[in-house]
């Protein structure tokens, strides 16, 4: 499984990389074969496709006229549509309210290791392959974004 780290802070995203590779490796049967981490809404964007799973902070770098929510918005619309899993991670409460009013995963920053790890493997097939959506499933996702 391939994890993408969407963190402003580079401190702060590397250190939460390393607690979830050895997180997993504690595990009787390890999934996790890479965790990057990216600082901005483009760099998100361009990677994601390779990926199994997205943690997002929910703060990129301001885009003129545009809410925090919009920019992390954009990133959790692509991630779904392409079947794959994104998790909110982030220390703003109005962004993980948000999240959870409509209806996103969403974790408030700190939270342990093991509640991240756990809320990245939700749906994970055994395969390690990525979520396969109904292609109507998918498609409404799109849609509404």
């Amino acid at each position: 499984m391939k994890i993408l780290i969407v963190e402003d802070d580079a401190q702060l995203g590397k250190l939460e990389a390393e607690l979830l590779i050895r997180y997993d490796s504690l595990q009787a049967a390890p999934v996790i074969t890479a965790v990057d981490v990216v600082g901005d809404l483009e760099a998100a964007i361009s990677r994601l496709g390779q990926y199994d799973a997205v943690l997002c902070d929910g703060h990129f770098p301001p885009r003129a006229g545009a809410e925090a929510s919009e920019n992390w918005a954009v990133v959790c619309d692509r991630a779904r549509c392409q079947g794959i899993r994104y998790v909110i991670y982030s220390g703003d409460a109005g962004i993980v309210g948000y999240s959870w009013e409509y209806g996103f995963p969403a974790l408030p920053k700190p939270t342990a290791v093991e509640k991240i790890y756990a809320e990245l493997m939700v749906g994970r097939k055994d395969s390690g392959a990525r979520i396969q959506e109904s292609e109507r499933t998918k498609e409404a996702q799109c849609q509404k974004g």
